[in-house]
């Protein structure tokens, strides 16, 4: 409505300056997020190659649940940080394990 008035205790209160600080970071954070990814797959690919596969399906699982391995997930951005690899080593991981129901799940 024009001319109403913020009621005192719904005005704005001062910002922190460690507020501040995270939000001029941010895009900084975007960019170690997809790092960390990154560095996640990694691990869990060496986990596989070790045969460690319940740690390379619980780093995977993690990342797909959050989801990284999509494009429409809103932590990809325009579809450009999606890593579809990650159904494979899934399914991969879970074929090994001998769950080939999970296993055809993830392979779609």
């Amino acid at each position: 409505m024009p001319g109403a008035e913020i009621p005192a205790k719904e005005a704005a209160r001062p910002v922190s300056a460690e507020t501040l600080k995270l939000l001029k970071t941010a895009p900084a954070q975007i960019n170690i997020m997809a790092k960390s990814v990154t560095t996640h797959i990694a691990e869990a690919v060496e986990a596989g190659k070790k045969r460690d596969y319940k740690t390379a399906i619980r780093i995977l699982e993690n990342l797909a649940a959050q989801g990284f391995a999509e494009d429409s997930s809103p932590f990809s951005g325009s579809g450009k940080g999606a890593n579809p690899e990650i159904y494979l080593y899934l399914s991969r991981a879970w074929t090994a394990e001998k769950n080939y129901g999970r296993a055809a799940a993830y392979g779609k």
